[in-house]
């Protein structure tokens, strides 16, 4: 979306950023809007509109990079096409064959 308000209305929460299950970000956008909302009401006490602009301005890099992020960690879980799934198999192989460093200290130890 362009923007996540209109007038004196607004999104809030894991409806404003659109963040899937894959992102795993979506118990952390809500309070994290929240949390913004509340700073930018604070600097502008007497302007709402002002605020909302400044809420928006503040988390939309925030929550670009993760809506990108979240492209890539879909492929894990869903695979789009051969390649895709080639690269997945490749990576749990690889990380299932390389022991956890919990396992190395807990045995050395």
């Amino acid at each position: 979306m362009p923007q996540r308000d209109n007038g004196h209305v607004m999104l809030l929460g894991d409806a404003a950023w659109c963040l899937n299950l894959y992102s795993g970000m979506g118990a952390t956008a809500g309070p994290h809007g929240g949390a913004e909302l509340g700073h930018a009401l604070q600097n502008h006490p007497d302007d709402v509109l002002a605020a909302m602009a400044t809420r928006e301005t503040r988390l939309r890099p925030f929550i670009t990079r993760r809506q990108r992020i979240t492209r890539l960690k879909q492929q894990l879980f869903v695979p789009s096409g051969p390649a895709a799934e080639g690269l997945r198999s490749a990576l749990t192989t690889t990380g299932a064959s390389v022991p956890s460093r919990w396992y190395r200290t807990a045995r050395s130890g």
